[in-house]
């Protein structure tokens, strides 16, 4: 299990076999409004296991999951960060469901903020 609750990334189900994330838990116990966060629409990882790779680049992947979570209640938000980096109209294009034209990530992306 990650030693701190800022890795445990939004499709991680390691604290239980229930289908709950960290921000999940947090409400269930709390009551109190959460966000997740974590590679949302991404397949890997920012800070990856060394077997998992690198992070330094994620194709886009399916947000189905995070859907039925958010629509039963889990969270109330959620954070996207590097899926925004590599698509700016990320939530203009999730709206539409066009999804297979996402661009995936690559942390040469990041030299390009300003």
């Amino acid at each position: 299990m990650p030693s701190t609750a800022a890795s445990v990334a939004f499709g991680s189900r390691s604290l239980t076999a229930v289908d709950l994330n960290l921000a999940g838990w947090v409400k269930k116990i709390t009551g109190m409004p959460t966000i997740t966060v974590g590679s949302v629409s991404l397949d890997q990882d920012f800070i990856s296991q060394p077997a998992e790779g690198d992070g330094a680049s994620s194709e886009p992947a399916s947000i189905d999951r995070l859907l039925e979570m958010l629509d039963r209640g889990d969270f109330d938000l959620v954070a996207v960060g590097r899926a925004l980096i590599a698509n700016p109209d990320w939530p203009k294009v999730v709206r539409s469901g066009e999804t297979s034209g996402l661009n995936a990530f690559s942390k040469e992306l990041l030299a390009t903020l300003d």
